[in-house]
């Protein structure tokens, strides 16, 4: 929710309370609701410059935004350029290989074919044995290389729905689309009524 709210507490960067603000600091406080700003002033006066305009979300809401101030408009106050990306967050990180992306049977098929392509002295000197293992070794790097990309960004984690909570989105996927096709019917009705609530107790133990 986006809206001027006019509500006055010290945790707002206000130096005195009034009504509105002693509330939402209590709903805050209880978590029962999250407050993400915006956190730069959104109004000017001669002496002063507060943020009346809040963004709130349920507590257990998880989204990836980015909060700016708009351009100059003819209001009074500062427009919110509010964003919900549906991408994850990157955060940018030490190059390292990206396991799960490696192309594993190009990878084996590789070494197998550069390595098993000489034939190794029998009996050996320790020169020509230091001689294979750099060989070796330069053929996994050149392997690894090829077929193993390299990843720069850290993806922040993000809230995995247990296994109750995701099959209870698939029975309400079910029941929305039979009740698109025939109708909604009372007893669809109460049967979406209880996955809420089933799916609102859910949430909780997530």
């Amino acid at each position: 929710m986006l809206a001027d709210l006019n509500a006055n507490h010290h945790f707002l960067g206000y130096r005195h309370t009034n009504t509105a603000g002693r509330q939402l600091y209590n709903l805050t406080l209880n978590r029962t609701i999250r407050h993400i700003g915006p956190h730069f002033p959104t109004y000017y006066s001669a002496n002063s410059n507060t943020t009346p305009d809040i963004i709130l979300t349920n507590f257990r809401t998880h989204h990836n935004t980015h909060t700016a101030p708009g351009p100059l408009t003819t209001s009074d106050h500062i427009p919110i350029i509010f964003t919900i990306p549906a991408s994850p967050i990157q955060i940018p990180t030490m190059p390292r290989p990206s396991f799960k992306q490696a192309n594993w049977a190009s990878f084996k098929n590789e070494i197998s074919e550069n390595i098993n392509s000489t034939e190794f002295p029998d009996p050996a000197t320790l020169e020509e044995i230091d001689t294979e293992v750099e060989r070796w070794h330069e053929t996994i790097k050149t392997a690894t290389k090829n077929n193993i990309p390299t990843t720069r960004h850290r993806t922040l984690p993000t809230p995995k729905h247990s296994h109750e909570t995701n099959t209870i989105m698939i029975q309400f996927t079910a029941l929305r689309t039979h009740a698109h096709i025939h109708g909604w019917t009372r007893q669809q009705y109460n049967r979406y009524r209880n996955l809420r609530g089933r799916l609102q107790e859910a949430l909780i133990q997530d």
